[in-house]
C-alpha cells in the first residue's frame, strides 16, 4: 500500500501552501530551490505496506519524484555551461519541506520537513530546462552500493 503527497494534499482556507526543497550537491554546495521559482512538480510517495502494530522489519523506503525547470539549464547535468555542471549528479541529497503561506494574515508557520533523500535517477528533457528526479529516502543505500557508479556529466553528448 502506498500514499502519495503532493502541493493539492496540503490544504488551507486561510493560505496558499508553499514548498521548498533543499538540495546538497556533490560538492556540499547547499542550493535552495522553491515551487514558486525552479520546482514544477512534486510527489512524495511513503510505503505503507505494514499497517499492524508489529512491523514486518523488511527494507521498504520512501520516493521523492520532482521536475526542476530553469531556462538556464541549471538542473542539467550534461551542460557544460550550467552554473552546477559536475556538481548536480546521482547521489545529491534532497530535503524537501512544506509550509502554509497565510499572506500577511499573521501564524505564519515554519517550514515542515517531509523527507530526505538521495537521487538515484535523473532525466532531462530534449530542450535540457526540464530535469525529472527520482529520489529515495536517505537510507536507501543502493547508490554507494551500485557497481555502476556512472555521473551523468561524464557522459559523452553527441548534438547535431
Amino acid at each position: 500500500m502506498a500514499r502519495n503527497s503532493t502541493n493539492a494534499d496540503w490544504w488551507s482556507t486561510l493560505g496558499v501552501i508553499r514548498s521548498k526543497a533543499v538540495l546538497t550537491l556533490i560538492d556540499n554546495t547547499v542550493v535552495e530551490v522553491y515551487g514558486t521559482d525552479y520546482i514544477k512538480s512534486w510527489k512524495v510517495t511513503q510505503d505503507l505496506s505494514s499497517g499492524n502494530d508489529k512491523p514486518v522489519f523488511d527494507f521498504v523506503s520512501d520516493k521523492l519524484e520532482m521536475t526542476l525547470y530553469s531556462l538556464d539549464n541549471d538542473f542539467n547535468p550534461f551542460a557544460e555551461d550550467s552554473q552546477y555542471y559536475g556538481k548536480f549528479v546521482l547521489g545529491v541529497k534532497v530535503k524537501m519541506f512544506v509550509k502554509v503561506d497565510f499572506l500577511g494574515h499573521g501564524d505564519e508557520l515554519n517550514w515542515d520537513e517531509i523527507g530526505e533523500f538521495k537521487v538515484a535517477e535523473i532525466n532531462v528533457s530534449d530542450t535540457g530546462t526540464e530535469c525529472e528526479i527520482l529520489a529515495y529516502d536517505s537510507g536507501f543505500e543502493g547508490i554507494e552500493k551500485s557497481k555502476q557508479q556512472i555521473y551523468a556529466p561524464m557522459r559523452d553528448i553527441e548534438s547535431s
